[in-house]
Order: C-alpha cells, then sequence, then structure tokens
C-alpha cells in the first residue's frame, strides 16, 4: 500500500501543481478552464482510488474519517 499511497500523492501534488500552473498562466480561460478542472477531476480519482485500497488493506471497521482535499 506504501508504493501506491506514495505514487497517488505525487500525483496529486503534480495535479495541483498544473492547476496553480494554470492560474497564473496567461492563456486564454477556454483553455485553461477545462484543463483545470480535468486536473482536478484527476486529482479526486488518484484521492479515491487511494480511499478505496487503504479500505481494503486495513478494513472498514479501522480506517479513520480521511479528508480528501488535502
Amino acid at each position: 500500500m506504501d508504493g501506491l499511497g506514495e505514487r497517488a500523492e505525487a500525483l496529486m501534488t503534480t495535479f495541483d501543481g498544473l492547476v496553480n500552473a494554470l492560474i497564473h498562466a496567461d492563456a486564454p480561460a477556454r483553455y485553461a478552464v477545462p484543463r483545470a478542472m480535468l486536473f482536478r477531476y484527476l486529482k479526486r480519482i488518484c484521492a479515491n482510488l487511494t480511499s478505496v485500497a487503504t479500505t481494503a488493506a486495513t478494513g472498514i471497521d479501522r480506517t479513520g474519517d480521511v479528508d480528501l482535499d488535502e
């Protein structure tokens, strides 16, 4: 699970960086907004997959609340 968690964290950090770059870019909105939405969506997918993997690995009764918006 550590490998998956580390890879997911790295991907989520990458997607955050891409969104931040688009926020500060001079690109037109028709270019930047859809891409920013895509990167946020991909980040959410990574977070949800990590949650599912954690639950499967540790069991439902031992998992705590996870803040996916970190």
